[in-house]
């Protein structure tokens, strides 16, 4: 139902009658929104040390793999290890002084669900910063062997790592690029995704497609996998100079982001309206952005993941999802894709 207006004192909403707050009213609700905002908060940090007090530890472990390996099939495949990129976000989950315990050291934080499978996942307060510092090394490589070791006790068949993890390691001699899941996962679901959109927004299948970080541990591979389907793919990246091809302006074309943040506002002057944009990277577009895409006409979708559950639950870009370097991906996956603007 609509809104009825009565005056300026008051509102009929689906017949009920609200009467504004006066301004001692509303700090009032918001004291008292604010006070239960920081009992959860404070409540979800001590669940967070009492979860990783009782499940972080061997004996978890061989009881989990042992149970595992006695089911038919062994529903837990997956190992997957995450950090935050977001550190107002890492503060509603971890106490400061808690957060150096286990910056290095995997704490079970999740469980996902998908196609009928399970997942562990396992979560550290170290962020980019130190994965880039070289004398991190040693504490990445065990980092590396401490996710292993765990995948082989619970007796996983997949681990796979969050971000830039994967392409750290690959760089660092840590791990082979084809043993990466994250890689071939993520692969499998940008170019599925293309395929959909497509198909979603009616362009031409003909339509050429621009990527953006094509050099980069993902996009050589996207590469790869459009052109393998026919595609004519434009690859654009910064570390070979090569150049935006303006010579499609005004035609339809898909553009694939998987660059990093913060690098789709360098090309956003030269986007046009008959543009799509598929966004890998995370987080989204922030609003500023997709408002400056709206202003040129141009379709935003943002690939959250693939068809799964996962407890508690991935928020904002990942919501109803589960992120591609955490999936588990065979033959039968849905791509989800959210609508931007």
């Amino acid at each position: 139902m609509g809104v009825i207006e009565m005056s300026q004192t008051e509102k009929i909403y689906a017949g009920a009658i609200t009467i504004p707050q006066t301004k001692s009213q509303g700090r009032e609700k918001a004291k008292q929104v604010t006070a239960f905002s920081e009992l959860k908060m404070h409540l979800r940090r001590c669940a967070v040390i009492m979860f990783n007090t009782i499940c972080g530890n061997i004996i978890f472990y061989l009881i989990i793999g042992f149970i595992n390996r006695l089911i038919p099939g062994r529903p837990i495949r997956s190992i997957f290890l995450f950090y935050s990129v977001n550190e107002a976000y890492l503060r509603t989950m971890i106490y400061p002084w808690y957060a150096p315990i286990v910056r290095w050291r995997p704490g079970l934080g999740q469980i996902i669900k998908q196609n009928g499978f399970w997942c562990l996942s396992f979560g550290i307060t170290a962020n980019e910063k130190d994965y880039h510092d070289s004398k991190n090394k040693n504490r990445l490589v065990k980092l590396y062997k401490d996710v292993n070791r765990i995948r082989r006790i619970i007796g996983a068949e997949q681990m796979s790592f969050s971000g830039q993890l994967p392409g750290i390691f690959v760089r660092r001699g840590i791990m082979s690029e084809d043993k990466s899941p994250e890689n071939k996962n993520t692969v499998k679901a940008v170019t599925r995704a293309v395929l959909e959109v497509v198909k979603k927004v009616g362009m031409p299948e003909t339509s050429p497609v621009i990527i953006l970080g094509s050099k980069g541990f993902i996009g050589r591979t996207v590469l790869i996998s459009l052109e393998s389907r026919g595609k004519e793919v434009y690859p654009v990246d910064v570390n070979d100079g090569s150049q935006f091809p303006m010579n499609l302006a005004g035609k339809p074309v898909i553009i694939v982001n998987i660059t990093k943040r913060g690098v789709l506002q360098d090309y956003m002057p030269l986007l046009w309206k008959e543009v799509v944009l598929l966004n890998e990277v995370y987080p989204e577009p922030s609003e500023k952005e997709i408002e400056q895409l709206k202003a040129r006409g141009v379709s935003c979708y943002h690939i959250s993941g693939v068809r799964g559950r996962a407890l508690p639950g991935f928020g904002r870009a990942y919501s109803g999802a589960i992120p591609c370097c955490a999936s588990y991906i065979k033959d039968n996956f849905e791509v989800i894709l959210k609508k931007l603007s």
